[in-house]
């Protein structure tokens, strides 16, 4: 099972405390695992149906302007404010996504051949029947079958066992040779750059739990640590923590404050759309080019205006590398970039027009590379520079000055 979606986001993204006790010690209760192991069991995570909820919170100090707000669900959330979701999972081709904001709601449903995608605030449904296309195309559609669970779940054991009982022999994807193989490989890439160890043991939605730190090896990175809770029956990963050197709690945190790894109830997958609902069938190649254009379940796009000027004339490199990385990016011309932004989000369900507010609170810097604009949070900082460059990285600005100097 991957982390929110099958698509595994983002990982990802992208929180407050959770009211749950995400740190209690589990020691006496789980035998110890080294960094391997638990990369390892990562790679052969359980595909177990689960049920739960996912909170996003981040704190990055962010330049304050008097109507920067964030509501829940919305892309400036992600880095300012608060994010929940739901989640239910059956199965690769069955799960449903339900992403919460103060007054609204986003879901996005699989259920087998069907899949919706409904937004409260538009009231605007997007159905993708898959055996429609394959019949188009004069092919039947193949039919995939659920994993089976044996419904038995202690939230104790070694991170990666299969469950006892029936079916368990079918839950790990990736055969353990193959995975202490590739966790081997996956440390030694981090060696150069990366400090990972197993550290210790804790609880995150009441799920017995190892925990596994990356910690960069060069000082000049903002970022402390990644710490990620690994649940210790299923190898499935609970919690995300980014933490910055400055310490304290996370400046960034994704989590299950609750999870299930019961079969969820037939229900969850089905999707009627209200009867007052706009709602728009999609072939195959309508659906991927709004995937494409709304990215994530806030169905956030800053629009055609918005991507011509960021892709206008724009010149990208990297300099330095691993976690000092500085990217840099010539010929931004910053106040048109923040007008078309701001015209592409006038009316939009999502009030992130006012960042462009927060910029005012830039601070103007300047230097052998020129004047500028910059802003520093607790994890990454930002330059513009009035020759057009744009620099930005998970460094110090001092950091930033330099890589601007030097150029």
């Amino acid at each position: 099972m991957m982390w929110a979606v099958p698509a595994s986001v983002a990982v990802l993204a992208t929180v407050t405390a959770v009211g749950v006790a995400l740190m209690a010690d589990a020691d006496a209760e789980l035998p110890e695992r080294d960094a391997s192991e638990l990369i390892a069991a990562l790679t052969r995570a359980d595909d177990v149906p689960l049920a739960g909820t996912i909170v996003h919170s981040a704190d990055l100090g962010l330049p304050e302007a008097p109507d920067l707000t964030a509501q829940s669900g919305s892309p400036l959330s992600l880095l300012t404010g608060a994010t929940t979701a739901r989640v239910w999972y059956a199965a690769p081709d069955t799960y449903r996504v339900a992403v919460y904001g103060e007054l609204s709601e986003t879901d996005l449903v699989r259920d087998g051949e069907d899949i919706w995608y409904w937004n409260s605030e538009e009231n605007r449904v997007l159905h993708y029947a898959m055996s429609d296309t394959a019949a188009a195309a004069g092919s039947g559609a193949g039919s995939q079958t659920a994993p089976e669970s044996s419904g038995q779940d202690s939230g104790e054991g070694a991170a990666g066992d299969a469950p006892e009982g029936k079916g368990a022999e079918s839950t790990s994807p990736m055969p353990e040779a193959s995975a202490d193989m590739l966790a081997e490989y996956v440390l030694q890439l981090l060696e150069p750059s990366t400090e990972v160890e197993a550290d210790g043991t804790v609880t995150v939605a009441g799920r017995a739990a190892y925990e596994l730190v990356f910690r960069p090896r060069d000082d000049t990175s903002l970022v402390d640590s990644v710490r990620v809770a690994i649940d210790a029956a299923h190898g499935v990963p609970l919690r995300v923590q980014l933490h910055d050197t400055a310490g304290g709690d996370p400046a960034a945190e994704v989590g299950y404050t609750s999870i299930s790894f019961d079969e969820p109830d037939r229900s969850a997958f089905e999707f009627s759309p209200p009867p007052d609902a706009e709602v728009e069938e999609m072939g195959a190649g309508s659906w991927l080019a709004w995937e494409a254009t709304s990215p994530g379940l806030g169905h956030w796009h800053l629009g055609d205006g918005f991507d011509e000027k960021l892709g206008a004339d724009l010149d990208a490199d990297v300099a330095g590398s691993g976690w000092s990385s500085v990217l840099v990016v010539s010929g931004v011309d910053f106040d048109e970039l923040l007008a078309a932004f701001e015209d592409s989000v006038a009316g939009t369900p999502h009030e992130v027009g006012d960042l462009a507010d927060a910029m005012d609170e830039m601070e103007e810097v300047s230097g052998p590379y020129g004047e500028g604009l910059a802003f520093e949070t607790r994890l990454w900082s930002v330059l513009y520079v009035d020759d057009g460059r744009l620099l930005a990285g998970a460094v110090s600005l001092e950091t930033l000055e330099k890589a601007a100097a030097a150029r």
